[in-house]
């Protein structure tokens, strides 16, 4: 298969531990994400979510968040894309 990546600067620590200002996120936009990959959603008001896929159907997606095992349920209308994370960059270290 053929998938369409992208690399997705962070800015804010809304993410941590797991992900931290300055990573970059790879991503595929895919139509076959399974529960328990990692996922990033794109949402219509402009926010974007980052959690384990738990399951989803016609009308709601759920994602279990990276830092506690809060879940998430969001209606489907009100997410604009679902990409499958490939790959953490970690920023570079700041040297003294």
């Amino acid at each position: 298969m053929d998938f369409q990546t992208a690399r997705i600067s962070i800015d804010d620590d809304s993410f941590s531990p797991r992900i931290k200002a300055g990573d970059h996120l790879v991503v595929q936009v895919r139509d076959d994400v399974n529960v328990g990959d990692e996922v990033l959603l794109r949402l219509k008001n402009g926010m974007r979510s980052v959690g384990v896929l738990q399951g989803s159907d016609e009308d709601f997606t759920s994602l279990r968040n990276l830092n506690s095992a809060d879940v998430v349920i969001y209606e489907n209308s009100d997410i604009v894309a679902i990409y499958y994370i490939v790959e953490i960059v970690r920023a570079p270290l700041a040297r003294n």
